[in-house]
């Protein structure tokens, strides 16, 4: 069975998966987006016309939130290069040769690393398509159709040999990188420094009055990125006074470490947003103000701070949204809230490292391992007489610094 394959759980109405989910039948308008996702790395893969009516099919990628229904070939949740015309997607833009010749084979390059996405038609390059993908979140591999056109397409991610060699950097879309670590004879990781959203069993809020709400705000903590809240004002009642939030409730206020914001288009995102808490609901202090990219998921880190009941999102700025009928509309997709939890080293078995060891506790990336060293100097306080007891003190509350593995006083 092929790891990667294209998603029942995501495709069109009328979309028929066949061969191990790895070739797809695509009628009018309908696209499917494969099971697996991609943050990192450079990336392979090629897909091959079996038979159709028409030319208009797009080949590329799209994120968690492309519509795989009446597609939208403008939208910026996808980029790919247009059969019937060789143009690339978003805006129509001239770039290769057309396609769509039964038996051609599109080549997929995808640059993690650099942000740039490049295809070649039977195994010659048509230049780099996109230089900003990185702006989308996690990528997937996507394929759509348009108009009354109907296409089949055979989908290999690396399970068999590829009809052309992939350049030098680049792995087949299925291989999985993970990490482990052998300390000796021990065979050790070290896990994520997050818990799991904890956004549940509380209560979600916003900014009711002054404005309009266009869908509820249950809809950005449902875990479902095809939901929304919606909220429109004019701009007095936006900037520094539109929010969302969530409460935690009295006995069992957080720690928030780190916040995922998933964002509209551009016309849509609030650009700038303030992260606060609060113990009571009136009283709020700033905790993080950051620069928020539309159409992505937008990752906040925070320091450590004392639990809160209240954590919320505050509006800094309206640059770039559109006006309409219910003045600034800003749209949330989806908000988690995290914890910071206490990292250490695990064993998780002896040499020789296996595939299952890999499976369950391989690491996907290593960038919450990446420390930076800090020094802190201190005057201590001059306390008592030499011969007699002498004391140099100084107090540091250590819960205000988890992050903190060694002191050295000197």
């Amino acid at each position: 069975m092929a790891l990667v394959k294209w998603d029942d759980a995501s495709k069109g109405s009328g979309v028929i998966l066949s061969d191990g989910d790895l070739t797809v039948y695509l009628p009018a308008s309908k696209g499917v987006r494969a099971n697996v996702g991609k943050t990192t790395g450079k990336w392979y893969w090629e897909i091959t016309i079996t038979a159709k009516n028409g030319d208009a099919v797009g080949i590329g990628i799209t994120n968690k939130t492309g519509v795989l229904d009446t597609l939208d070939p403008n939208s910026s949740n996808y980029r790919f290069y247009y059969a019937w015309t060789g143009n690339k997607y978003p805006g129509n833009v001239s770039y290769g040769q057309s396609y769509s010749a039964v038996g051609v084979v599109i080549s997929i390059l995808l640059d993690l690393k650099n942000g740039k996405l490049e295809f070649w038609k039977n195994g010659v390059s048509q230049g780099e398509s996109h230089a900003d993908i990185l702006s989308m979140g996690e990528v997937f591999p996507f394929i759509g159709t348009y108009s009354s056109t109907w296409y089949t397409l055979a989908a290999n991610f690396g399970d068999s040999a590829f009809v052309y060699t992939p350049p030098n950097g680049y792995l087949p879309y299925n291989r999985t990188i993970k990490y482990l670590f052998r300390n000796n004879n021990e065979i050790i990781t070290y896990p994520t420094p997050y818990t799991e959203d904890l956004c549940v069993g509380g209560t979600p809020f916003a900014a009711n009055t002054n404005g309009t709400t266009i869908a509820p705000v249950q809809n950005a903590f449902d875990n479902d990125p095809a939901t929304y809240w919606g909220y429109g004002a004019g701009l007095a009642y936006m900037t520094g006074v539109a929010f969302i939030g969530y409460d935690f409730g009295e006995v069992s206020k957080k720690h928030i470490r780190q916040i995922t914001l998933l964002t509209a288009a551009a016309t849509n995102n609030v650009s700038i947003v303030t992260v606060q808490s609060s113990d009571d609901g009136v009283t709020w202090q700033n905790i993080k103000t950051q620069n928020i990219l539309p159409d992505t998921y937008n990752k906040i880190e925070l320091n450590p701070t004392k639990a809160q009941r209240y954590w919320r999102l505050l509006c800094g700025s309206v640059s770039g949204m559109s006006w309409g009928s219910n003045g600034y509309t800003w749209i949330v997709k989806e908000i988690e809230m995290m914890e910071g939890i206490t990292q250490y080293w695990i064993t998780v078995g002896n040499s020789p490292v296996t595939k299952a060891m890999f499976e369950s506790h391989g690491l996907n990336n290593l960038t919450h391992i990446i420390r930076t060293n800090k020094t802190t100097t201190k005057n201590m306080a001059d306390e008592g007489v030499l011969g007699q007891g002498k004391i140099y003190s100084y107090e540091l509350n250590i819960s205000n610094f988890p992050d903190i593995k060694n002191i050295v006083f000197r």
